[in-house]
């Protein structure tokens, strides 16, 4: 009986097909189908293939739009002789956000859900759906295909729900899905390496902001791949595919944040806030503005990447190659997603990616290699440095003065000998202790100032103090800088009567700022540089704590003092 039922609904399909004037425009095989005729409404009382009611328009695949409501598409395709002739099933392909329902030539083939015409009597069916055509129903000459489809399950409106319907030889999509697959697969595995290496790096040092950031815009990226890739290779109903879309979406707004982040502190770390409060709120308002999921992502990636290259402008007056490497990178993103537009994010996204993550890894290891080495050269010169301020310190010259200085309390007043002896000593012991460190505190430093000049005031029988004024709690300072001032201005001037000495401190945000001042005596002619070995060691002492992250000025004031101004962050 089934068999006669289906011989008798060929029949009618053959004689209806050739006695109707179809006005649609037919479709060839194989291949994806671009011309249908879109009707609004439940199943119809009259066969599918013949359905060309006055609710039915010609439209094409970005007009099919089943949210909300149930609709029929019909689609017409030319079978010819010599592709009955090859023995192997016909498949549809239908990759759309909702429930559908098959029929070919007026015979329900399969179902993917359950379409109906409200959420409830709707059963969701497969993102992507891949149907099994009887060859029995097939004929040659012109062949109707009918989806009865309708979405009431999705949990977002999207401008395009239908992506594809196609017409093919059967086969299983897994195997073509995941070579589609493989670059993003590549991409994810590097990505997996780098997220790990700069992760650790910045574990084990927390001043490597750069590589915290890389790893993020690494992790931020594996997920953006994760998610594409995860339609390939899971059958999820189409409600999830919104989930997805949002997923995407918000995983490049993290690859754009992380990306102009990078950029911006490593090459123009002064406008930081701003560029990256910028960046944020614009890509947050194409969110809210692009009603298109692939828009939005477009234009969030193009933003990370035109906002990463305007930073790097200013970098390029200097010789140095890896700015000029990124901004290459970032023009062959932009020129991309320009050009490529819908198809970027499916086909070259992972290109793309793996071009500017390699060029901004290398960049940043090279960088890292150059910091290593910059260090070991700080080390020794730390070494030296120290060995300099020791040798300075209890140098002959300065042995002879205290000792005789010593010798003549002795036979005056044993009692101020034993305290010079216990100062020479406890600053001796100060400097053994602080010269080892990159960074003591100011307080420390300030308690060594104070012995040294009551050092001074025994040997020269003249008062001499130190003022501070500021908020000394939780400063640190690099070992004897304070210190060096002071004896560089002894140096440089004769205080027969005594002197006061003075420090202000002050912070400003992360930043700290020192001034010293001294009295210039009237051995000294005003103005000259105080640019010796004194200086020179302070500057090393500030090179090798803060890298480039300070800065030293000094010069004579209207009071006849001589300023030294020190920061550093």
């Amino acid at each position: 009986m089934k068999q006669i039922a289906l011989v008798i609904a060929l029949v009618i399909s053959a004689i209806s097909a050739a006695s109707a004037s179809s006005s649609v425009p037919l479709n060839a095989f194989p291949g994806q189908l671009s011309n249908f005729l879109l009707c609004s409404g439940g199943v119809p009382e009259e066969p599918v293939e013949t359905y060309v009611g006055a609710n039915c328009v010609e439209t094409g695949i970005r007009e099919l739009d089943p949210q909300g409501r149930e609709l029929w598409v019909r689609a017409d395709i030319q079978i010819e002789r010599s592709d009955l002739e090859i023995d192997q099933p016909y498949g549809i392909l239908l990759s759309a956000m909702a429930s559908s329902a098959f029929y070919w030539n007026g015979v329900l083939i399969d179902s993917n859900g359950v379409p109906g015409p409200n959420r409830e009597a709707e059963t969701p069916g497969k993102m992507d759906a891949l149907v099994y055509v009887p060859s029995a129903v097939i004929h040659e000459g012109i062949n109707t295909l009918g989806v009865h489809m309708s979405s009431f399950h999705n949990p977002a409106t999207v401008t395009q729900p239908v992506h594809f319907i196609g017409v093919y030889r059967y086969q299983d999509q897994t195997l073509n899905r995941l070579r589609g697959y493989v670059p993003a697969l590549i991409t994810a595995g590097g990505l997996i390496l780098a997220a790990f290496y700069f992760g650790l790096t910045f574990a084990f040092d927390r001043k490597r902001v750069g590589a915290l950031l890389l790893a993020l815009m690494s992790l931020a990226t594996i997920g953006q791949l994760s998610a594409e890739v995860m339609r390939g290779l899971i059958a999820y109903d189409y409600p999830v595919h919104v989930m997805r879309l949002n997923f995407v979406v918000g995983f490049s707004f993290a690859f754009s944040m992380a990306l102009v982040a990078f950029v911006v502190w490593r090459y123009n770390n002064a406008w930081f806030k701003g560029v990256v409060a910028t960046t944020f709120g614009v890509c947050f308002l194409s969110i809210i503005t692009f009603p298109s999921y692939d828009m939005r992502t477009s234009v969030i990636l193009l933003t990370g990447c035109l906002v990463a290259a305007a930073a790097l402008i200013p970098v390029l007056k200097t010789k140095e190659l890896a700015p000029r490497l990124i901004l290459g990178a970032l023009a062959s993103f932009v020129v991309l997603i320009m050009v490529r537009q819908g198809d970027f994010l499916d086909q070259d996204f992972y290109f793309a990616v793996l071009i500017l993550s390699g060029v901004l890894f290398g960049g940043e290891v090279v960088a890292r290699r150059r910091e290593v080495e910059a260090r070991q050269e700080a080390d020794t010169r730390a070494a030296k440095l120290e060995l300099e301020l020791l040798r300075r310190q209890i140098s002959p010259h300065f042995l002879m003065n205290t000792l005789n200085v010593l010798s003549a309390w002795v036979e005056q007043d044993p009692k101020v000998s034993v305290n010079i002896i216990e100062t020479l000593a406890s600053e001796c012991r100060a400097l053994d202790e602080l010269s080892r460190k990159q960074l003591v505190p100011l307080s420390e430093e300030l308690t060594l100032c104070e012995t040294h000049l009551k050092l001074m005031s025994y040997r020269t029988e003249a008062e001499f103090s130190l003022n501070t004024s500021g908020d000394v709690v939780g400063k640190m300072v690099p070992p004897a800088t304070i210190l060096t001032l002071i004896e560089n201005a002894f140096s440089h001037n004769h205080y027969p009567d005594g002197a006061v000495f003075h420090l202000a401190l002050k912070s400003v945000g992360s930043r700290t700022e020192l001034e010293f001042a001294a009295p210039i005596g009237p051995a000294k002619e005003a103005g000259s540089p105080h640019e010796g070995m004194g200086i020179s060691y302070v500057r090393a002492r500030l090179s090798d704590a803060f890298g480039a992250n300070w800065s030293l000025d000094q010069g004579p004031d209207e009071a006849n003092h001589w300023r030294v101004a020190m920061s550093y962050d």
